[in-house]
């Protein structure tokens, strides 16, 4: 009787310690328009000033809905040869020596 009640209870383990692994990661996906316009979008919807103090409350509400996903990994759209930059602008704004520019990447991407 006692093996069975070990048996059993190697099982139970066995597949408690399946059913606790993790799950499939989840992947959110945003895109978005270019904010600086200039002709880079399919459509290129006329918005008023991005640096705007409720344009940024805006932005700022948005950023906070995504933060709440609580993202591991944030990837932006970016051509190999701008990276560098990209990571010294990001690592000024932050240490604060840099003021977001319209730039998405940086109004959604840095935040």
């Amino acid at each position: 009787m006692r093996s069975v009640i070990a048996v059993l209870a190697l099982v139970l383990s066995a597949a408690s310690a399946i059913a606790d692994e993790d799950p499939r990661p989840e992947v959110m996906v945003l895109g978005t328009f270019h904010f600086t316009g200039g002709g880079a979008d399919y459509i290129n919807p006329a918005v008023d000033d991005y640096l705007a103090p409720a344009r940024q409350a805006e932005i700022e509400a948005v950023v906070e809905r995504l933060a709440a996903f609580r993202p591991t990994r944030i990837v932006v759209e970016l051509a190999p040869q701008h990276e560098a930059a990209f990571n010294e602008t990001y690592a000024a704004y932050r240490r604060g020596e840099q003021a977001l520019t319209v730039n998405e990447r940086q109004q959604i991407g840095m935040r």
